[in-house]
C-alpha cells in the first residue's frame, strides 16, 4: 500500500503545482495568434517594399489614400500579420488621442491586477474615493469592475466631458452601481486616478515604464502628457495623451499578439481576452455602431452577410473624437490606424475614418472569402524595408511644443476676473489652489489650465505668455504692477489673433456663465 500511497502523493503535489498561478510579470510570454511585429536592429517598423507583388492592389490602395486626402485624415498606419502595409501622412507626429485614452488605461490594468496592486472587486468606499459634493453610500459602493465597464451608475460631472456626454448623462442616483451601462468620463476619469492611487505613482510614468519603452514607442515623450483638470466640476482629472500613428499600432499589435512583446508578457494573455470581450452587449443604432463594450474596449462582431471584408472581421477596438481609431483584428492578423488632427480643429467623423481603413482592407487580394483567417501568410516571404512614411501635402506644421509653470501668486490674481473678446465670446479666468483656469462663455470647450511659458512662473519683468497645454490658445498679457489688475490679453485662437479685454463688474453681471463642455473628449 505504501508505494501506491506514495505514488498518489507525488501526483497530487504535481497536480497542485501545475494549477498553481505564476506572477504574470515573471511568466514568459505566451505564443501570439498572430504573427509578431517585423521589426528592424534599431527597432523601428518594417515596411512591406512592394504591397502588390504581396498581395495588395496598387490601384484600391491609391484610391483608398485619395479618399484619406479628401477627408483631411492627419495620419493612416495598417499593419498585416506584422509587417506594415500602409504609412500615409503624419505617422511620425504625435496628436491628441482623445478617448482613445482609455483603452491605453485598460492595458495598464493588467499588470497591476497581476501584482494584487488593485482588486476588480474592490468599492469606491474601500478606495476612498469621493468627488465635489460628495457621492452617495450607493455610489461609493460601485467597483472598479464598474467603472471599467462604463456601469457604475454614477453621474457626476467630470472633466474632459463632451457636450454630448452632459447632454445625455441620467439623474443622479437613477442606476444603482452595475445596473446601467452609459459612456461616462467620469468612470473612465477615476478608473486612471485609482491606478495612479493604488500603485503610488504618475500614471504616465507606469505607462512610459510597462509599455511605452519596453514596446519601443519612438515618438511617445512624457512632456506631451496632461493631466487636465476642471477644479469646478470634479476633483479627479483626466489622463490626456498624444501618440503618434505608428506608436499607437504597436499598442494594437500588442493586444493582436495576446500581450507579448520581444519575449516578454507585457500585459497578461488573461486580461488581454477579459477586457477585449463584450461586457454589455449595446442595442442596434445605439449611436456608437458597436456591437458590445469590454473593459474600456468598443466590440464590433463581424457580420457574415457584410459585402466589405472589413466588416466580418471581429474587431476590437479604441476610437476618440475627431477620427482617432485604432481597429485589431487578431484572427486576421491586422492593425488599423486612423488618426484626426484636432490640434489644428481637423478631425474626421468616425464614419469616414472606418471607411478609409475599410478601403485599405479591402485592396488585399486573396481575403475576399473573409473567413477570419490571417489572410497574409505570404507576406513573411516578400522583401521588407525601413518604414517609409509616404507624407500628405494638406497637413499644417505641428504646433510648437511649450513647457511652462503655473504663473505667479501676484500675476494669477491681477488676472482673474471676467474678459470679453466680442458681444458672444469671452471667458473667466479664476484661480483654484493657486493655479489659473479659464472658463470660456460661449463656445462648447472645457474649462482649461493656463500656464506660464517661463521656469520663472511669469514673475519676471515684461510680457508673459500664457498657453493651454490641450488647446490652441496663447494669451500675451504685460506684467502689471503691484496691486495693478490686468485690462487686456492679446490672445491666439486656432491661429486667429483676437484681444480680450476684462468687463466692467455690471456688464459681467449681465450674462451668467455657461455650463463648460469640451470638443474632443469623447
Amino acid at each position: 500500500m505504501r508505494p501506491i500511497l506514495l505514488a498518489a502523493s507525488l501526483l497530487l503535489l504535481l497536480l497542485i503545482a501545475a494549477a498553481a498561478p505564476t506572477p504574470s510579470a515573471a511568466a514568459p510570454a505566451a505564443a501570439p495568434s498572430t504573427p509578431t511585429a517585423a521589426l528592424d536592429a534599431g527597432g523601428g517598423w518594417l515596411q512591406i517594399a512592394d504591397p502588390e507583388a504581396a498581395g495588395w492592389s496598387a490601384a484600391d490602395l491609391a484610391r483608398a489614400r485619395q479618399r484619406a486626402v479628401e477627408l483631411g485624415s492627419a495620419a493612416v498606419f495598417v499593419v498585416q500579420d506584422g509587417r506594415v502595409v500602409v504609412s500615409w501622412g503624419a505617422v511620425e507626429r504625435p496628436l491628441r488621442l482623445a478617448s482613445v485614452r482609455k483603452s491605453l488605461v485598460s492595458l495598464l490594468y493588467g499588470p497591476a491586477l497581476a501584482s494584487g496592486s488593485v482588486a476588480l472587486e474592490a468599492s469606491l468606499a474601500d478606495l476612498g474615493i469621493d468627488d465635489l459634493g460628495g457621492l452617495s453610500e450607493r455610489e461609493r459602493g460601485a467597483r472598479v469592475v464598474d467603472l471599467l465597464s462604463a456601469r457604475s451608475g454614477i453621474y457626476h460631472p467630470a472633466a474632459y466631458e463632451p457636450a454630448s456626454m452632459k447632454e445625455q448623462r441620467p439623474e443622479r442616483g437613477s442606476a444603482a452601481p452595475g445596473e446601467r451601462w452609459f459612456y461616462n468620463n467620469w468612470d473612465f476619469n477615476t478608473a486612471g486616478a485609482i491606478l495612479e492611487r493604488r500603485l503610488g505613482r504618475d500614471l504616465f510614468a507606469v505607462f512610459a515604464e510597462r509599455l511605452a519603452t519596453p514596446l519601443g514607442l519612438q515618438d511617445f515623450d512624457l512632456a506631451d502628457t496632461v493631466r487636465f483638470l476642471e477644479p469646478r466640476r470634479s476633483v479627479i482629472p483626466a489622463h490626456l495623451f498624444r501618440l503618434s500613428a505608428r506608436d499607437l499600432a504597436r499598442c494594437g499589435q500588442l493586444v493582436a499578439q495576446g500581450g507579448a512583446w520581444n519575449g516578454r508578457q507585457l500585459v497578461p494573455r488573461s486580461w488581454i481576452e477579459e477586457s477585449t470581450r463584450a461586457h454589455t452587449e449595446l442595442p442596434p443604432g445605439n449611436g456608437f455602431g458597436a456591437g458590445g463594450y469590454g473593459y474600456m474596449w468598443w466590440l464590433y462582431p463581424g457580420d457574415p452577410q457584410a459585402a466589405a471584408r472589413f466588416d466580418r472581421l471581429d474587431r476590437v477596438v479604441a476610437r476618440g473624437n475627431g477620427g482617432q481609431i485604432l481597429v485589431v483584428a487578431p484572427a486576421a492578423g491586422l492593425v488599423a490606424v486612423h488618426r484626426g488632427d484636432l490640434d489644428h480643429g481637423a478631425g474626421v467623423g468616425f464614419d469616414d475614418a472606418f471607411d478609409v481603413l475599410r478601403r485599405v482592407v479591402a485592396a488585399q487580394r486573396g481575403a475576399e472569402a473573409g473567413d477570419g483567417e490571417t489572410a497574409g501568410g505570404a507576406a513573411a516571404d516578400v522583401p521588407l524595408v525601413a518604414l517609409r512614411p509616404d507624407p500628405f501635402d494638406h497637413l499644417p506644421p505641428p504646433l510648437p511644443r511649450r513647457t511652462g509653470a503655473p504663473p505667479s501668486p501676484r500675476l494669477v490674481a491681477a488676472l482673474v476676473g471676467d474678459y470679453e473678446v466680442s458681444p458672444r465670446l469671452g471667458f473667466e479666468l479664476y484661480a483654484s489652489e493657486g493655479r489659473l483656469f479659464a472658463h470660456p462663455v460661449g463656445p462648447p470647450l472645457a474649462d482649461a489650465e493656463l500656464l506660464a511659458e517661463s521656469a520663472a512662473g511669469g514673475s519676471a519683468a515684461g510680457a508673459v505668455t500664457l498657453f493651454s497645454p490641450i488647446f490652441d490658445v496663447t494669451a500675451e498679457v504685460e506684467r502689471p504692477a503691484a496691486g495693478e489688475a490686468v485690462e487686456e490679453l492679446r490672445l491666439t485662437l486656432n491661429g486667429q489673433p483676437m484681444t480680450a479685454r476684462r468687463r466692467t463688474p455690471a456688464a459681467a453681471d449681465e450674462e451668467a456663465p455657461s455650463e463648460p463642455a469640451e470638443d474632443g473628449g469623447g
